[in-house]
């Protein structure tokens, strides 16, 4: 006696056509974006269907098939009325600009806390302006100025405590511009998430930067200035770039994490590295450099002219990670 034919039932075939579907819809605008969180608001009404499927699906192929069908269906028609009705089907993203008059600033410390978005900041073209920022983003910007003369700006976002589940499947790019005042003396501390950072300092009167950096790769372009400038790095797992410029007295401190570090140092500069802490990570450094102290893995390499520069450049390297640091 023969054993009767399996059926295959059309349900999973189905509801995966159905997901592909529904990202279509999204990325051409029929339907507002959509996130994880938002399929698994569906979590109980797919045991439902499973439940359905498994009874009856397995018997008949073409059973299977339409719970597939009313499944996708009842997504699609919730995806699209659900906003109407005030239910939110997906991350809240949006543009917005956030701005202060220069007024009387006579100085400004910036205190920035970047998330996921790609970053760029540079300075602006006007000296109207303290700040102007344009940021595209899903989470909820907070922007506070504070100060009468000496002047402090904080900005940064928070995310709902379900935000790992907002990962939005319209690829839509979310994006902050950031312009800072050039016209007056500047502090900046940075706090970087996993978005990229391109940070164009070169045209602001810097005195000091602080950075903490995250997983996102970056890199930073340092201005020419009269008087000295200070900068601390603490990087994460991404990447970071840091472009030093000509005739200015610079402190660079460094704490290394898992990600590689390049520094640019200007041709002709005079410079003392000073290396406290071996790591894990390679360390490469100008040829040009003589050792003065220390072992090829902790001490400290000048340039020949170092004592007597007039604008010399100091790297202190405190912490090592396991990245690569390169310099030259």
């Amino acid at each position: 006696m023969e054993n009767p034919k399996k059926q295959h039932s059309l349900f999973w075939p189905i509801l995966l056509i159905g997901i592909g579907v529904i990202c279509l819809l999204v990325n051409f605008n029929v339907i507002a974006p959509v996130s994880v969180g938002t399929f698994v608001r569906f979590w109980p009404m797919l045991l439902v269907l499973i439940g359905l499927e498994i009874l009856f699906g397995r018997r008949n192929s073409w059973v299977g098939g339409v719970v597939g069908i009313l499944t996708v269906g009842l997504v699609i028609f919730f995806l699209i009325f659900g906003p109407s009705t005030g239910v939110s089907t997906s991350p809240q993203s949006s543009v917005d600009v956030y701005s202060a008059p220069l007024g009387n600033t006579t100085h400004v410390n910036y205190n920035l806390e970047t998330a996921s978005e790609s970053v760029e900041i540079s300075a602006l073209k006007d000296n109207t302006n303290l700040i102007y920022a344009r940021l595209a983003h899903q989470g909820t910007i907070n922007f506070d100025v504070s100060g009468e003369t000496n002047k402090t700006v904080s900005l940064s976002e928070n995310y709902n405590s379900d935000s790992w589940l907002n990962w939005n499947f319209s690829f839509d790019e979310t994006k902050w511009e950031i312009g800072l005042a050039p016209a007056i003396p500047t502090d900046l501390s940075l706090d970087g998430g996993s978005g990229s950072l391109n940070v164009d300092l070169s045209s602001l009167q810097l005195g000091s930067l602080t950075a903490s950096l995250g997983s996102g790769s970056s890199i930073f372009y340092l201005p020419e200035s009269k008087t000295p400038i200070e900068a601390s790095f603490d990087s994460g797992s991404g990447s970071v770039n840091i472009v030093l410029p000509k005739f200015t007295t610079i402190t660079v401190t460094l704490m290394s994490g898992s990600g590689s570090i390049h520094i640019d140092i200007p041709d002709g500069a005079e410079v003392r590295i000073e290396v406290s802490d071996s790591g894990s990570g390679s360390l490469s450094l100008p040829d040009s450099l003589t050792r003065v102290s220390g072992d090829v893995e902790t001490g400290v390499w000048e340039s020949a002219g170092y004592a007597t520069a007039v604008n010399p450049i100091y790297i202190h390297i405190v912490d090592r990670g396991s990245g690569s640091i390169s310099i030259d």
